[in-house]
């Protein structure tokens, strides 16, 4: 059901340290941009993405220590409540004040998503230098400019260094799309085989600079243990 209050406090609000896709990011074609969802809470606005219809996966610090968490979706042109979170586990080596960290969270649903909101496909295979990944973020298009945020963007990003902690991605174009204000929690999706399969989720972004995206794989026994805990168990 459509919150208009809330999708109001979404263009006007900004998020905690966050990553956006700023410069000249394109509205996200839908048939990728499916998986992708906002997350909303009193720190302010983030992105995630569906692993299943009833849990979604962001970044640690968008919802640490964070109330009234709610998870937001835009369909129509317009900003829609779509449930509300009853859970969060955060990945148990989030440290705050670390860096590189496991900033990860699993957030379980007060209800399944509707069917146009689509689970995510776990990649397996590591990335590689000059690798192009997709990543898709709800965040602001121009930095400072709170309003612009609350629509799903995607850009073609390229590997620039990479470890079991952290990827690194700048603009594949030579240009300054990044991560900002807003994203931090974005998927991003490495195509394999014509299918866009998750990489892992943007932690961090130097407006107009580099984004920083953590590994799903180092952390996927995490994410499926705790996904059987929430009762909302994933595929191998």
């Amino acid at each position: 059901m459509r919150d208009p209050a809330l999708a109001f406090a979404i263009l006007l609000l900004a998020g905690a340290p966050a990553a956006a896709l700023v410069g000249d990011a394109a509205p996200a074609e839908w048939t990728i941009a499916r998986p992708a969802v906002m997350v909303f809470s009193s720190h302010g606005q983030c992105s995630g993405v569906v692993l299943a219809q009833d849990l979604v996966l962001t970044a640690a610090h968008c919802v640490v220590a964070a109330t009234n968490v709610k998870i937001v979706g835009h369909i129509a042109a317009a900003p829609f409540q779509l449930a509300d979170v009853t859970k969060v586990a955060l990945h148990p080596q989030y440290d705050a004040a670390a860096w590189p960290t496991a900033d990860l969270a699993l957030l379980k649903l007060s209800k399944q998503l509707p069917t146009g909101f689509a689970r995510a496909f776990l990649g397996t295979r590591a990335v590689a230098v000059s690798d192009r990944l997709i990543v898709i973020g709800y965040g602001v298009a121009t930095q400072g400019d709170n309003k612009s945020a609350g629509t799903p963007r995607m850009a073609t990003l390229t590997v620039t260094a990479h470890s079991d902690n952290v990827i690194t991605l700048r603009d594949a174009g030579g240009g300054n799309i990044s991560g900002c204000i807003g994203d931090s929690g974005a998927p991003a999706f490495a195509v394999r085989g014509g299918v866009p399969a998750l990489v892992g989720v943007v932690s961090r972004g130097h407006c107009g600079g580099s984004s920083l995206v953590i590994p799903f794989a180092r952390y996927r026994d995490w994410i499926f243990e705790t996904a059987r805990r929430f009762g909302s168990p994933l595929d191998p």
